[in-house]
């Protein structure tokens, strides 16, 4: 990903109240509705938004990002979820726990929750694409230190993930980062990205407030 682009846009073009306008209503029509077709047609309005943006990659990579959020959410309402009445699966009896049931209503209702994550994270990643951290912090008349603050952090999450993909590529061509495998050894690998980000961004912390 690319920290946000100067590029004309009629997005982009728009004063900055309309852009958050525009990610709150996205926001809140995701949390007041429970409609899994809502969610979708919201996802993918997303889609068209940041493709009209020329940035179409970005929404596919937060899309992932979404993705392994949502297979998660599912995967553990199913677990605990004691609700439903169509049995799928009954598992086995955890002391302290109780019967691990997965109920075929329990993973509808995950999903409706995953779909609601993921329409909520990308109407966020949505503001941060289309908002002008320099703008923004011009409008405000007081309150400058949290402005700055709030500024920096939207301007940094794509900044860290160019460097979090680039450091990885480079870790990957050296034989440290490794795509197969078992999945502890996929996680034990990407260990020194974690850690190489966390010197980048305390350097650039200590950059900035120099």
């Amino acid at each position: 990903m690319k920290p946000f682009s100067k590029r004309r846009n009629m997005l982009k073009e728009l004063h900055p109240a309309t852009q958050a306008a525009l990610a709150a209503l996205i926001l809140i029509a995701s949390l007041y509705s429970s409609n899994p077709f809502l969610q979708i047609a919201l996802i993918v309005g997303i889609g068209i938004l940041f493709a009209s943006t020329d940035s179409f990659k970005k929404w596919l990579w937060w899309l992932k990002i979404c993705s392994v959020i949502g297979i998660v959410a599912i995967a553990i309402n199913a677990l605990v979820s004691r609700e439903g009445e169509t049995l799928l699966w009954k598992g086995i009896l955890i002391p302290a726990f109780g019967r691990i049931d997965i109920t075929l209503e329990a993973i509808v209702y995950g999903t409706g929750m995953a779909l609601r994550l993921s329409a909520v994270i990308l109407a966020f990643a949505l503001l941060s694409e289309l908002l002008d951290a320099d703008r923004a912090l011009g409008m405000l008349k007081s309150g400058l230190r949290s402005a700055l603050l709030t500024a920096l952090s939207i301007r940094l999450v794509p900044t860290l993930s160019r460097d979090s993909s680039e450091i990885l590529d480079a870790q990957r061509s050296r034989g440290i980062a490794r795509d197969t495998g078992s999945k502890r050894s996929i996680a034990r690998s990407r260990m020194p990205l974690v850690r190489k980000l966390l010197g980048t961004a305390l350097d650039r912390a200590v950059g900035i407030a120099e």
